[in-house]
């Protein structure tokens, strides 16, 4: 397990039978470039990724759209993310932006 701290954000990464990272808190423009290393880091296994949004409060533009670019890259070679947990309010600014449909393909 490995832990990535700032004032706004904990990622919680594991890697067992799959790449999990658990987002804790506000993932904004501070946030944003700890969450693409820990993306980069997922791509970079052999692994799929679960990206657990159970406990984030809030997802920027540019974590939303880290989100993406590591969806399209693991289809791209054969693997899959699967995104879980998403509070109500975050699903629907997730929705608004056409992001659901390109995380849940």
């Amino acid at each position: 397990m490995h832990v990535i701290c700032t004032a706004d954000v904990e990622l919680v990464v594991t890697v067992a039978e799959e790449h999990r990272i658990e987002v804790h808190g506000d993932v904004d423009l501070m946030g944003s470039p700890h969450l693409g290393l820990a993306l980069d880091d997922a791509v970079d296994s052999s692994r799929d990724v679960v990206v657990d949004l159970s406990e984030a409060e809030f997802l920027s533009c540019r974590a939303a759209g880290l989100l993406v670019g590591c969806h399209d890259a693991l289809r791209a070679s054969g693997r899959r993310m699967t995104v879980c947990g998403a509070h109500p309010a975050l699903y629907r600014s997730l929705a608004i932006c056409g992001l659901d449909a390109a995380l849940a393909s």
